[in-house]
């Protein structure tokens, strides 16, 4: 019954009801494949609302927009070039959310080690 955790049928029915309620948003057109077009829609319609929240902080759509648009131009100013690969490592936070955005922006892919998580080998090896 390992699989149970990921089922709706271990809520209880209040708890069932309350997600099928609350867990769809509103449909929205989709009006970008890329993601980070997507969020800069969001950013520009919502500039004040919470973009993201962790252990305490916080930080809204403009402020993580701005902060991604400054780390992305400097990434290109470095040499970052399209299609290129950035490895993260990183922990968790709100920095990691600015750097992935950062990366996205910069038409790269972002891959995630986690400094806390990777044994040291594997990131020299990597790195």
């Amino acid at each position: 019954m390992a699989d149970s955790f990921y089922r709706l049928d271990c809520l209880d029915p209040k708890d069932q009801n309350l997600f099928n309620l609350y867990s769809r948003g509103p449909i929205m057109e989709i009006t970008s494949t890329l993601v980070h077009q997507i969020f800069e829609n969001v950013a520009d319609s919502q500039p004040s609302a919470v973009a993201v929240e962790h252990e305490g902080h916080q930080i809204s759509y403009a402020q993580l927009e701005a902060s991604a648009n400054i780390l992305a131009n400097k990434l290109i100013a470095k040499g970052l070039q399209p299609r290129q690969r950035v490895c993260l490592v990183v922990s968790r936070s709100i920095p990691m959310v600015v750097a992935i955005l950062a990366v996205l922006k910069c038409g790269c892919q972002y891959i995630p080690l986690d400094g806390g998580v990777t044994p040291q080998q594997s990131l020299a090896h990597i790195l």
